[in-house]
């Protein structure tokens, strides 16, 4: 583990997931085992509950503008209920 990277499992926490108040992409996508393009896909949209969007504020015409996705433990856990029940 990186030193800017903070530890995600937590064995006595719901779902084993460490709770913070909102998660990067990669971070899901690590905890998940799916990609982080479909990660993005699957939050962004909404369907799991409202994530943060904090979009970049370019200056020059010709810079691309990057949207971050924060992703809450609401969310996260809303995902995580869900794949349960489609389980079982």
């Amino acid at each position: 583990m990186a030193s800017n990277e903070r530890p995600l499992i937590d064995p006595s926490a719901p779902f084993r997931i460490k709770v913070y108040a909102s998660y990067r992409v990669r971070e899901v996508a690590e905890l998940t085992g799916i990609g982080v393009d479909k990660v993005r896909d699957l939050f962004a949209s909404g369907e799991y509950g409202e994530c943060i969007k904090v979009e970049s504020q370019r200056t020059r015409k010709f810079r691309k503008n990057y949207t971050t996705l924060l992703i809450p433990y609401d969310a996260l856990a809303n995902f995580f209920s869900r794949s349960v029940r489609k389980s079982a």
